[in-house]
């Protein structure tokens, strides 16, 4: 598929499906992990640069960075683990 991206010119980047967050509940972490990685591999497959997900809600009103906190310990789970040469684009809202 790449090669028919770069025979035609065309630039992709995906995105994640809108509910996906990342700030999600506990329960819910490991699940959107694993999305984020197939996100990534399909992403990759297909051509695109990149995949694009929004940045999520704040978690604390006591802890205003505990959402910034999640964020990046949510983005350093799924870089970790990935094995795709494509990007985790950031939507900020």
């Amino acid at each position: 598929m790449q090669g028919v991206l770069q025979r035609d010119d065309i630039f992709s980047i995906a995105h994640t499906p809108y509910p996906t967050s990342l700030t999600p509940q506990p329960e819910k972490q490991e699940l959107t992990v694993k999305s984020l990685l197939n996100d990534l591999e399909i992403a990759s497959v297909c051509g695109s640069a990149g995949v694009v997900v929004h940045f999520g809600n704040p978690i604390s009103r006591k802890d205003p960075l505990a959402g910034y906190q999640l964020m990046i310990e949510m983005l350093n789970q799924t870089l970790s683990r990935s094995k795709e040469h494509c990007f985790l684009l950031l939507e900020n809202c």
